[in-house]
């Protein structure tokens, strides 16, 4: 991160590295992706709600790179619409992946081989 230097602007920032500036629109929080082929990104998303329009982050280390991100506009969620089918789907997709990391972290422990794929 030390390869952006100091910057006050977006495009600085891409100059001091030679890169060019991407633009994602419509980036919402439900979002397991970003477009723009930027793909999952969490610490982005989490980043991005913070942030009030107009104002620029510091760097951010993702899964694929360092980000700067700028807010230049945000949407309000309605407050009257029903968010519980949501919260049921992210506590339904945390479930699943805390399952399978478990089950993952057993099998390593124990040293198993899961050899089906050779069966079916």
């Amino acid at each position: 991160m030390a390869e952006l230097g100091t910057f006050t602007s977006i495009e600085e920032a891409a100059k001091n590295i030679g890169v060019e500036v991407r633009r994602a629109d419509n980036v919402r929080l439900s979002d397991q992706s970003i477009g723009g082929g930027i793909g999952r990104e969490p610490s982005i998303l989490g980043t991005v709600a913070t942030l009030a329009t107009g104002e620029m982050s510091a760097p951010i280390k993702g899964n694929r790179g360092v980000y700067v991100l700028k807010l230049e506009g945000k949407t309000d969620a309605p407050s009257d619409g029903d968010s519980s089918q949501d919260l049921n789907l992210a506590k339904n997709n945390n479930f699943v992946r805390a399952q399978r990391s478990a089950q993952n972290a057993l099998k390593d422990a124990v040293g198993v081989e899961d050899d089906r794929a050779k069966f079916y």
